[in-house]
């Protein structure tokens, strides 16, 4: 037999895969705010590790990376105001604020007859520029609303948000009417936090916590 005429049949090798970067369709993020030192601004932040998921590879200060970044922001759910936001980065992550807008300060009370108010003050909280009663009426979402709105930067002087305050009276006066006495009110909710064991049944019911 001449073994020289035997065809040998070719060898299959696997083909390499290429290598699929898998990107994330959602952008996590949370609200913060950032601070120059002496005023603080809204801000969204990012942290690497998502930042790194979404993109499909770390950031590298690519502005088409930044550009990714503020487009997958938008679509899930950030504010409008990212379109054009100055930005940050630390070791921990990625981030925008809100120039010239700080974030003012304000307190949700409520009295000892359920009655539920806002107060919003200037930028040093110092002084109430803004008050508003009767929140105990309005649904929670629309409430949750505004308190978000002022964490986005909000003011509801320059924004034009309607207050019916009675004639002669301003909203500092209000505040101090309602917060001179020693009991019979409470801050249940301000900037920086809200506080569900101070609550009555309105307090309860506007953010949430009746169940």
């Amino acid at each position: 037999m001449n073994y020289c005429n035997i065809l040998t049949p070719p060898v299959t090798r696997p083909e390499k895969k290429k290598k699929e970067v898998c990107t994330m369709t959602t952008l996590t993020w949370q609200r913060t705010v950032y601070s120059d030192g002496c005023r603080d601004y809204p801000a969204v932040y990012v942290r690497w590790d998502d930042v790194t998921a979404y993109l499909g590879c770390p950031h590298e200060g690519d502005p088409d990376q930044d550009a990714r970044l503020i487009r997958g922001l938008l679509e899930s759910g950030a504010p409008d105001w990212v379109q054009d936001a100055p930005g940050w980065i630390d070791e921990h992550g990625w981030g925008l604020y809100r120039a010239g807008r700080q974030s003012l300060p304000y307190q949700v009370l409520e009295d000892n007859a359920g009655g539920l108010h806002l107060a919003v003050f200037d930028g040093d909280g110092d002084e109430c520029i803004w008050y508003a009663s009767g929140l105990e009426h309005l649904p929670g979402t629309d409430v949750q609303e505004m308190l978000q709105a002022l964490r986005d930067g909000a003011d509801p002087v320059q924004d034009g948000w309607e207050a019916d305050l009675p004639e002669g009276y301003t909203p500092q006066q209000l505040y101090d009417e309602l917060t001179s006495y020693e009991y019979g009110w409470e801050i249940i909710a301000d900037d920086a936090g809200v506080y569900p064991e101070r609550m009555g049944a309105a307090g309860r019911m506007v953010f949430g916590f009746d169940d």
